[in-house]
């Protein structure tokens, strides 16, 4: 466990630090485009500068030569040349070719109105031929592109790293789920053979009592106790199988836990239903396994309580579940275990494998599409779990 973290750790490390250094290299390059993209225009710019300067020059030999290899190569900047207010010439404004006249003039109009209300990067002043011409351009598309790169980047590592980790926690989880799985199938196998036995003694045991009426009660309760130990090994016995559901009377169930509970609890500890279900209260849920999952609440409500104290099921109904709240006067749980509770492992007892609450909100909620959760605790004072199965 240990191992795999710390391997976890590393990839997260490296992971942030293969983004940070994309980042920073992608916006070198965008800043290096940029700065390429500001010589190539004050190239264009002192060009005609130099062309406003051929008075001596009738032939426009010159003129001729800076239009076809300076002026007319900016095939990636977008420009707007504007002489006495008015646009004089425009390049790579991304404009529709089949465009009106018209319509054509009142887009290139726009888009100078934005440069010139955004300000960046600033026009240049061309002196020409006495007056003055200002040229305005914006980045090109690649640079664009390249300053929305890194983050388009980032969301695809954040993306890859989200698949990694989630694949190993669902990996993991699958893993923990076959050892518990496993596990309970193999306690279930261990328990048969041990059940089987102690059933024929008691039937042994039934036949030969006699009419003792002390003798028959306690062959009447020992039998009921193996027949719970035979439910329990079943129980395991189902774990990690699609079980079979039936419709149950939920009161039924719950009076039959609490009787059961009731002559094997302290004399200091009292238990009380409060049933407030309507009379219509079936749910389909498979009988064995929710008995459990109320039977291991209530153990764990009874273990919660040093000395005396008082555990109360109260049922009702609300929306389209039913609710049924399990409560306790023990020493409570602590905020930050409300959830570490349901973990497989978790304990604060002495002996056990900590994994009651994991496998009663296995059954509970992969088995009978319900909830399961700490609804209430206070330090010293005591919890309350609350189970929701929709009707």
């Amino acid at each position: 466990m240990l191992r795999s973290n710390g391997r976890l750790i590393v990839f997260a490390i490296l992971a942030v630090l293969i983004t940070a250094a994309s980042l920073v290299y992608s916006n070198y390059l965008a800043r290096q485009l940029l700065i390429e993209e500001e010589v190539r225009m004050d190239l264009q710019a002192r060009a005609l500068e130099y062309v406003g300067d051929l008075e001596l020059d009738p032939e426009g030999a010159g003129l001729e030569w800076i239009t076809k290899n300076v002026i007319a190569k900016n095939d990636r900047i977008p420009t707007i040349l504007v002489y006495n207010g008015q646009i004089n010439s425009t390049r790579n404004l991304d404009l529709d070719e089949n465009m009106p006249d018209q319509q054509r003039e009142a887009a290139e109009e726009a888009y100078l109105q934005r440069l010139q209300a955004q300000g960046k990067p600033e026009p240049l002043i061309i002196p020409y031929y006495g007056s003055q011409m200002y040229i305005y351009y914006d980045e090109s598309d690649l640079l664009k592109k390249l300053r929305f790169y890194p983050y388009l980047m980032l969301l695809v590592i954040v993306a890859f790293i989200s698949i990694v980790f989630g694949s190993f926690f669902i990996a993991k989880k699958n893993e923990q789920n076959k050892v518990w799985v496993g596990m309970a199938k193999e306690t279930a196998h261990q328990l048969g053979t041990p059940v089987s036995s102690l059933m024929a003694w008691v039937e042994l045991l039934e036949l030969t009592g006699g009419d003792d009426p002390e003798q028959i009660e306690l062959v009447t309760e020992l039998k009921k106790d193996v027949t719970r130990l035979r439910t329990i090994t079943e129980r395991f016995s189902k774990i990690g199988s699609v079980p079979e559901l039936e419709s149950v009377e939920l009161t039924g169930l719950l009076d039959r836990a609490a009787s059961y509970l009731r002559k094997r609890m302290p004399k200091k500890v009292t238990l009380e239903v409060k049933n407030e279900l309507p009379s219509e209260n079936t749910v389909q849920m498979n009988q064995a396994l929710f008995e459990w999952v109320i039977e291991n609440l209530l153990k764990n409500a009874l273990d919660a309580i040093k000395d005396k104290g008082h555990i109360t099921i109260h049922a009702f109904a609300r929306g389209r579940f039913f609710c049924i709240d399990v409560q306790d006067t023990g020493k409570g749980i602590p905020k930050h275990q409300h959830k570490t509770v349901f973990k497989p492992g978790f304990t604060t007892k002495k002996r056990g494998w900590g994994l009651g609450l994991s496998l009663t909100r296995r059954v509970v909620e992969n088995y009978h599409k319900g909830k399961i959760f700490v609804q209430w605790s206070e330090v010293g004072r005591g919890t309350t779990f609350r189970v929701m199965l929709p009707k």
